[in-house]
């Protein structure tokens, strides 16, 4: 991770953006991203957290052309990316890639190792057979893996194995954007640590910049810089990954937080038992699209929480939350905080 980040240029901006997909003939559009801003610095993780449905891989599907966008903007230093299709995407891949949960997403079984971590490169001009070989043999040997080993085929490796061929994939054009899709979440814990810090060490090197979406807030919290947090296509909290973590400021960090197994047994059942006796408050559901999407899951709703929509305001520098009970959830909050912090010790 950067030490700071203000002074980093912006590599990704992303403003206004709304995402819906068709739910069948003669019913509304199901809206997936909700008016969602997020700016990522040069060096930079920011990590996009929230529960399946929340929006997060969608966002990612933009960013990387594979989903279509309702409106607002997507651009790459600068540059609009977003509906960009053809060879306007496949000129992007220079700049551009991503590492997904499954590594056989990107690795074709039929095809070496050697080939296809050298594929992207087919799209350079002016590269040799050796110059590509030389290519493929560095980023091997970045991501750990010998380039002797190159001959054979995905299957002979592990799945931590497949994953660090993944990257070297990714990072063989030397892209400056890297959307990591559950990149660790198929990965057995010890495992997932040693690719969150190969992701890290290379980030170091070549100053790379990742948009890393998750479900896991240990996990987010061990690699970021800063962390969104999403829930039904809005965004909730955003700050710097230590704050996010340590002093959530919504409710729905907090359960994100609670979410996460701790290693002391007892208060790992009292976790269970609270989450299993929570229930939904239907007289704070929302209605016609106003109000807070949380409210019903939230025990710290009232009635204003479904009076309007609260929106993202800054509350401390770096730092915002949609919730009108910003302090009180921070206060709730610090538990949780600590145990994270544990989590992030023992995962360093």
């Amino acid at each position: 991770m950067t030490e700071t980040t203000e002074a980093a240029s912006e590599v990704l901006t992303i403003r206004n953006l709304s995402v819906s997909y068709s739910q069948g003939l003669g019913r509304p559009r199901l809206r997936a991203v909700h008016d969602v801003d997020i700016t990522v610095g040069r060096g930079e993780t920011v990590s996009i957290v929230g529960e399946s449905g929340s929006g997060k891989s969608t966002i990612g599907g933009a960013i990387l052309g594979l989903t279509p966008v309702d409106s607002g903007s997507i651009r790459l230093y600068g540059e609009e990316i977003a509906g960009v299709t053809g060879k306007g995407r496949r000129a992007l891949s220079a700049r551009l890639q991503a590492v997904f949960q499954d590594p056989f997403s990107s690795l074709d079984p039929a095809r070496t190792v050697r080939d296809s971590v050298a594929e992207p490169l087919r799209a350079e001009t002016g590269l040799t057979p050796a110059q590509v070989r030389e290519r493929v043999d560095e980023v091997l040997r970045r991501v750990g893996v010998d380039p002797a080993l190159a001959s054979r085929y995905p299957s002979a490796f592990s799945g931590g194995q497949r994953q660090r061929l993944s990257i070297a994939r990714a990072l063989v054009r030397r892209p400056q954007l890297v959307v990591c899709d559950e990149a660790v979440s198929a990965l057995d814990v010890s495992v997932q640590a040693q690719v969150l810090n190969l992701l890290d060490e290379l980030q170091t090197e070549a100053g790379t910049s990742y948009v890393f979406i998750s479900h896991n807030m240990a996990v987010v919290r061990h690699i970021s810089d800063r962390i969104v947090v999403l829930y039904h296509g809005r965004i909730m909290e955003e700050g710097p990954a230590e704050d996010v973590a340590d002093r959530p400021a919504h409710p729905y960090t907090r359960s994100l937080l609670a979410a996460v197994p701790v290693p002391e047994v007892n208060a790992q059942r009292a976790r269970r038992l609270a989450r299993t006796a929570a229930t939904v408050r239907t007289e704070f559901a929302p209605v016609g699209g106003v109000g807070c999407p949380f409210a019903p899951r939230c025990p710290l709703a009232e009635a204003r929480c479904v009076e309007s929509t609260p929106p993202l305001v800054e509350f401390a520098p770096g730092r915002k939350s949609a919730c009108v009970r910003i302090e009180d959830s921070l206060a709730a909050g610090h538990e949780e905080g600590v145990a994270l912090t544990t989590l992030k010790v023992a995962a360093s």
